[in-house]
């Protein structure tokens, strides 16, 4: 389990997705970024590279449906996450930094092994 502290304060308690819930949300993602232009010559802290991948990650209703599901092991301010969770406006703030957070967490154990072959590239 992570713990992150998030910028209002609050603790995000993230536990691991099943792979199941993990592997629907990597194919959501690849489903939704793979007509993004990587190569070589990019520049990954290009600022209109990052707008296009959130804005693909925000918009996208299939990435957060599944990254709901992922959600839903985790607890906001020792409370699990539910669709009422940032109902409250103080909880709003919060919204895009779990969805980061739990994002990149589910993620991660996928992208160990990916980051040594796709080396050149990233």
């Amino acid at each position: 389990m992570k713990k992150v502290t998030l910028p209002s304060g609050k603790i995000l308690e993230i536990s691991l997705a099943s792979f199941s819930e993990a592997n629907a949300l990597s194919k959501a993602i690849a489903a939704e970024i793979k007509n993004l232009k990587i190569d070589k010559e990019l520049d990954l802290q290009d600022p209109n590279f990052l707008k296009d991948i959130v804005c693909t990650v925000i918009s996208s209703e299939q990435i957060l449906d599944c990254l709901k599901i992922c959600m839903k092991r985790c607890m906001y301010d020792n409370q699990k996450i539910n669709d009422d969770s940032f109902e409250p406006e103080e909880n709003r703030q919060d919204y895009f930094f779990v969805c980061k957070e739990v994002l990149l967490e589910t993620m991660r154990p996928f992208l160990k092994g990916l980051s040594s072959q796709l080396g050149g590239i990233f």
